[in-house]
């Protein structure tokens, strides 16, 4: 028996076990976090994780794409330790394959990490990457997704989201939905996931490709 909710999938690797990869008949999105350049993704695995390379990453898309899965894949800006390093190699990876939507967050520092007390890229340099984003998928929904920091860089962060043609921005900052009506933009409000989104009527309707 089917019903309306959708479900989706965060994922590493999909490899292809013995006997072959059958996915038959699954209707959800899956959402895999692409590297770029080896060298630096090396350096972020954790003690005892196991290397997948950027070619072994890229063959997970083709996997699934090859099956009719929606793919949402995400971007992490900033995850060499608050660099940008490979992420415009991971958009290029990304761009040979039949996204549903792309999804674009930036790395937020966490307590008791690794990672703790570190900047983040600045509201500006991901302003550029939405530019270059949308530039490379101009026909592909664009996602801001939740995972992004907060404060005053969150609102800066998501009025640039606005201006650089992003369709849709998760939790957006006080303020975020003033700016767009201000733009000529007509806001729509949804429950769903980021990654969920390309399944909206409003954006299979609109100028983007879903």
């Amino acid at each position: 028996m089917r019903d309306d909710r959708k479900q989706g999938i965060s994922y590493g690797y999909v490899g292809v076990p013995k006997g072959g990869l059958n996915i038959n008949g699954v209707d959800f999105p899956a959402g895999p976090r692409p590297a770029g350049k080896s060298g630096w993704f090396k350096q972020l695995l954790m003690a005892g994780c196991e290397e997948i390379s950027q070619a072994e990453y890229e063959a997970s898309l083709g996997r699934l794409a090859a099956h009719g899965i929606n793919l949402s894949p995400h971007v992490v800006i900033g995850l060499h330790y608050g660099h940008i390093r490979g992420e415009r190699e991971a958009l290029q990876r990304i761009s040979r394959f039949p996204i549903s939507s792309l999804v674009l967050v930036g790395l937020l520092p966490l307590y008791d990490t690794p990672m703790e007390g570190l900047s983040p890229p600045s509201p500006e340099e991901m302003a550029q990457f939405f530019l270059e984003s949308r530039a490379l998928f101009p026909r592909t929904p664009i996602l801001l997704g939740c995972e992004r920091p907060g404060g005053e860089h969150k609102q800066q962060t998501d009025l640039f989201a606005l201006l650089a043609g992003i369709n849709g921005v998760a939790y957006p900052a006080e303020g975020t939905v003033r700016a767009a009506r201000s733009l000529g933009l007509d806001p729509i409000f949804s429950p769903w996931c980021c990654s969920l989104l390309f399944g909206l009527p409003e954006l299979k309707s609109s100028g983007v490709k879903a």
